[in-house]
């Protein structure tokens, strides 16, 4: 099977000039406006999820939230002597 498309080049050419930002100069003015399909229309997004305010006023080891499963009670074990004990966790 061969491919009997010849490749998209969406290279700019290398005579184009260039804006300060890097863009082809009039390449807004030609395309701003020109989708010609049914508007746009942005889906409801549903409602956002509430969160618990941060407080950033407390000290670091005075809440500990760690993801406990059987997988890593070890290094739960580990990490709340090590919370206890004030050291860092490694």
């Amino acid at each position: 099977m061969q491919n009997t498309k010849p490749p998209i080049d969406n290279q700019p050419d290398q005579h184009e000039q260039l804006d300060a930002n890097g863009w082809p100069i009039g390449f807004f003015e030609k395309t701003a406006g020109c989708f010609q399909g049914e508007p746009l229309v942005r889906e409801p997004q549903g409602d956002y999820e509430l969160r618990l305010e941060l407080d950033d006023s407390q000290p670091w080891d005075d809440t500990a939230y760690l993801l406990v499963t059987t997988a890593n009670t070890d290094r739960l074990n580990q990490a709340t002597a090590e919370v206890e004990n004030q050291t860092p966790i490694q």
